[in-house]
């Protein structure tokens, strides 16, 4: 069941998700990209513009487990993108 979806905008600084996405009963996050790539961590590491996992443009990623949720930090690699959540409890 989708409990929550949000918009989120992705730049030169690296962010995580909406403090309502970090509900501690979360499951999992559904991710798509649109207007750029990103890179990210789950470890609570800060990615860079060349470090870290690398989503391209048009293209998705889940992120399975509360810790890894809270955890994630996105950063772009070419501007300003917007990333799309949904999460499921």
């Amino acid at each position: 069941m989708i409990f929550y979806s949000e918009s989120i905008t992705v730049g030169a600084t690296a962010v995580g998700i909406g403090s309502l996405a970090k509900t501690p009963d979360l499951k999992e996050g559904f991710f798509t990209i649109e207007g750029g790539d990103i890179r990210y961590w789950l470890d609570g590491s800060t990615p860079t513009a060349s470090v870290g996992h690398l989503v391209t443009d048009g293209s998705y990623f889940s992120v399975k487990g509360n810790n890894n949720l809270r955890r994630l930090l996105m950063i772009s690699t070419t501007g300003t993108v917007t990333v799309r959540g949904s999460y499921d409890k």
